[in-house]
């Protein structure tokens, strides 16, 4: 990444935008059922923060970018509720179905086996598990990341997907994975 593209999304305004976002799309799931969350490409962790803050859930944060984890290790601390982690989304380091949400925020445009990212996904969400992701995409790919996550069609709170307005393309996406 860039130091200009580091900058910004390190930024405060970055991270509110993020969280506002987030809490938008929150409102559409019931979230009494999810204890334990993974954020791919965390940065310096306040999107992590937040939710464990906010809502109480066991979060493991992780970025390809040690710098981005040493950071948010410093910033947020790491402990039981709150983990960050090194690792790459192409690999992740974790078990089968271990998740019940998954985050993804403005990251996998920067990954160019963004394929590889969502069948790790796949595999480490529990069955009807959350995956919501926030990203710069066309039509084209949003339909791509459907057909990789293990379903045809999600839900959005705007209706199904894939959007069929050009007003939905770039928006964000909670996605319930079922197998």
């Amino acid at each position: 990444m860039l130091k200009i593209e580091k900058w910004f999304v390190n930024s405060e305004k970055h991270a509110r935008s993020n969280i506002k976002i987030l809490e938008h799309l929150l409102n559409y799931i019931e979230l009494g059922g999810i204890s334990k969350v993974l954020e791919i490409g965390c940065g310096t962790g306040s999107l992590s923060a937040y939710l464990v803050n906010k809502h109480d859930l066991n979060l493991v944060g992780t970025d390809v970018d040690p710098e981005q984890i040493e950071q948010a290790i410093k910033s947020h601390g790491s402990g039981e509720k709150l983990r960050f982690s090194n690792a790459d989304a192409t690999s992740l380091p974790f078990g089968n179905t271990e998740f019940d949400m998954i985050l993804s925020f403005k990251v996998l445009h920067h990954i160019r086996p963004w394929q590889s990212v969502l069948g790790e996904i796949n595999r480490a969400i529990k069955p009807n598990g959350f995956f919501i992701v926030n990203d710069i995409s066309t039509s084209n790919w949003k339909n791509g990341i459907a057909n990789q996550s293990g379903t045809a069609s999600a839900s959005t709170p705007e209706g199904s997907w894939p959007p069929t307005s050009a007003a939905q393309t770039g928006y964000l996406m909670p996605l319930s994975v079922t197998r």
